[in-house]
């Protein structure tokens, strides 16, 4: 739970608010009490909203459908005035961890544990589809594990069965990576959906990870309406029944009543709360963190749209990258050409009929996402404005940026050199750029590798640049002449992030197969494999001495290893999401790292939480302080980048970006700042001297 914010409401209706939860997909949620004491949730609509008849609409059928499926498999509504200045409404308070935070902190849930769940979330969807209703945004993070049983919630685009999926605006809303087929091509959605849905999510917590997730929309409406993975990790009858769910034609799907019939807890046992959450269910209490809930979830983000191309720019390889998504309604035929995101073996695999299936598909989910993503992502608002040098509080006004736009798609990393001269960028374009900082002209591209470059830093002596790629390579570069110096090729999957050690002598790498690794920079060998995350792994920090180095994951923990003994030393925990991005103070005092719109701070002797800060929407993407240490930068979602006093938590916020901004680098001054972001440019804000 965050602090309420200036700007914040004292009360809403009878309930006195005491903090914020996070956001809905229409508005803030709040923590509250009745005035008997009792704690329950308010959700506000926001303002920019409340005067859209639309809008209105919509929580009004969030507030009638929570009310007809009731308290018993949901979170009761306690009240609701959806005719107010703005809308709002009041549930009861569940405790509990969501299925998403279950899993990341926790691990897959065994069997049994499963059975159980399975069983109770059949029967809240028998309730529901018994009411009429389709629940449309099945997912993990919709589900509460309560002490009683699992309990449903978010109701916001719940439509009656008769009802069509798209809104008057053609926009598909939901979570793609959890959508039925149908749901994606824009067709009737009926109970059904739910049902697909629900595989997906027994699938999620059989196997701690989303069966359909993907880097792209068009992988993951691929996988969707593709052939269903094997889920090995799965009893056979469990399979079957998960299959089963996932069948294409709605109508072989079984029923919430058949689903019933296989999972009764007559016959499978009814042990609940699972013993290894029941610690995450107790401390689910008003007054600490709750479950986060955010709009959507993919293994990584979706991007809503190409990013700009600059008009002196080619267009990409066939053309199709670099085209502006489709308006809603228009037609996009099938193209020879895969789709956006999609390998070109993954496409020639396809046959033409399923060519023109997953075409129409994914335009219908872009057309969706596009249009539906004001709704869903929104800023917050109190956003200081300060006067005055070299901090927070001093910066006259938030500076105008000068704008590097070379590269053709996502940039994810940037880096100055040691003397400041000379930033590199890597691309999803495949290429890794430098620029000369003091004239913004491009000065270098290495461009010898097909596929995304995900990360870039120097050496600490300014002769080497090592980038990491999404063949699981990792590459070192002589900055000097250009010439690639050596591959390091021992993950297995993509490298997030790499850095060097102080004195240069280790190189560390981040990769989605789970490992961190440090490479001896002078023999070029892989000196230990860092073992212990259960999930992606997408950042990795030095300390300043180098004695420590920190990863962040996206099973929700940052780990700090003994560099010398190549040993874990301590797991910091409290993170809801995932962790997205790690940086140490220059004292090495602190440790940042960004998740879901918070930064936290730790103090690393002791490994305890010091502070949280909640900014920008969706992910903190990157965090890194200041050579000074007296500012911290965050790049986000919303594509802003935020500027944080360590001191006092004031903050500027610098807008610029179109889109999600993905990497944030000091200049060894300190009088420069640079930002990367998926709309394929580089901002170069300044932000001037003492």
């Amino acid at each position: 739970m965050h602090p309420l914010q200036l700007g914040d409401p004292e009360r809403v209706g009878p309930y006195r608010l005491v903090g914020r939860l996070g956001a809905g997909g229409m508005g803030q949620v709040f923590l509250a009490r009745s005035p008997g004491g009792r704690p329950v949730v308010v959700k506000v609509i926001l303002p920019e909203y409340a005067s859209d008849t639309e809008y209105r609409a919509r929580f009004a059928r969030e507030v009638e459908a929570a009310r007809r499926v009731g308290g018993f498999h949901t979170a009761q509504v306690v009240a609701a005035d959806p005719d107010a200045d703005p809308p709002w409404m009041a549930t009861a308070y569940v405790p509990g961890p969501s299925l998403s935070q279950a899993v990341h902190q926790r691990g897959p849930l065994d069997e049994q544990v499963l059975r159980t769940l399975a069983a109770g979330l059949a029967e809240g969807l028998a309730a529901i589809h018994g009411c009429g209703l389709v629940h449309r945004d099945f997912k993990p993070g919709n589900i509460i594990l309560a002490a009683d049983g699992p309990r449903i919630i978010d109701f916001g685009i719940a439509r009656p069965t008769d009802a069509s999926t798209m809104t008057q605006t053609g926009a598909v809303i939901g979570t793609l990576s959890y959508m039925s087929p149908e749901q994606i091509g824009g067709s009737p959605v009926g109970p059904a959906s739910d049902i697909f849905s629900f595989g997906t999510v027994l699938a999620f917590a059989a196997t701690g990870r989303s069966p359909f997730a993907a880097e792209s929309i068009g992988e993951v409406v691929m996988r969707i309406v593709g052939k269903p993975p094997d889920l090995a990790e799965l009893p056979d009858d469990l399979k079957r029944l998960v299959h089963a769910c996932w069948e294409q034609d709605p109508d072989r799907r079984p029923t919430t009543a058949e689903l019933l019939a296989r999972l009764s807890t007559d016959q499978t046992g009814d042990d609940w709360p699972p013993s290894h959450l029941a610690d995450l269910i107790d401390s689910a209490l008003p007054g600490t963190t709750p479950p986060s809930k955010r709009p959507l979830t993919m293994a990584e983000p979706p991007r809503p749209h190409a990013p700009p191309t600059p008009p002196h720019q080619p267009p990409g390889p066939g053309g199709e990258r670099n085209n502006p998504p489709p308006s809603p309604g228009q037609v996009v035929p099938p193209s020879d050409q895969p789709l956006p995101g999609m390998q070109s073996s993954s496409w020639e695999r396809l046959s033409p009929a399923q060519r023109g299936l997953l075409g129409g598909a994914v335009t219908a989910a872009v057309v969706g996402l596009a249009a539906s993503l004001a709704i869903w992502f929104w800023a917050t608002s109190a956003d200081f404005s300060p006067t005055g040098g070299n901090s927070a509080q001093n910066m006259a006004e938030p500076p105008e940026p000068v704008v590097l736009d070379e590269h053709s798609d996502w940039v994810r990393s940037v880096a100055f050199s040691p003397d400041g001269s000379v930033l590199a960028s890597a691309s999803d374009d495949g290429t890794v750029r430098l620029w000369d900082v003091a004239s913004g002209a491009e000065r270098d591209v290495w461009d010898g590798y097909a596929g995304f470059a995900l990360s870039a830093v120097f050496s600490p002596d300014g002769s080497l640049l090592a980038s990491g790629y999404e063949d699981g390579t990792v590459r070192l570069w002589d900055v000097v002449s250009g010439a690639e110096r050596a591959e390091l090729d021992e993950h297995s999957d993509w490298v997030r992030s790499v850095a060097f050690s102080p004195d240069g002598s280790v190189l560390a790498s981040a990769s989605d197969d789970g490992t961190v690794r440090l490479w001896d920079v002078e023999d070029e060998e892989e000196r230990a494999v860092l073992e212990g995350h259960s999930d992606w792994v997408w950042s990795v920090a030095f300390s300043p001495d180098g004695s420590l180095l920190a990863s962040a994951s996206d099973d929700g923990t940052v780990r700090l290893w003994d560099v010398e003994d190549e040993e874990e030393r301590a797991v910091l925990e409290g993170h809801s999401d995932w962790v997205r991005s790690v940086a140490f103070s220059p004292d090495g005092s602190l440790l940042a790292s960004g998740e879901d719109g918070t930064v936290r701070l730790w103090d690393v002797a002791s490994g305890a939480e010091r502070d949280a800060w909640a900014g920008g929407t969706g992910f903190a993407l990157s965090a890194v302080f200041s050579p000074d240490g007296s500012l911290l930068a965050s790049g986000y979602e919303d594509g802003t980048v935020r500027l944080w006093d360590v001191a006092e938590r004031e903050r500027v916020v610098l807008e610029g970006h179109s889109d999600w901004v993905r990497s944030v680098a000091f200049s060894p001054d300190g009088s420069l700042l640079a930002s990367a972001g998926d709309d394929g440019t580089i901002h170069l804000w300044p932000l001037g001297t003492e």
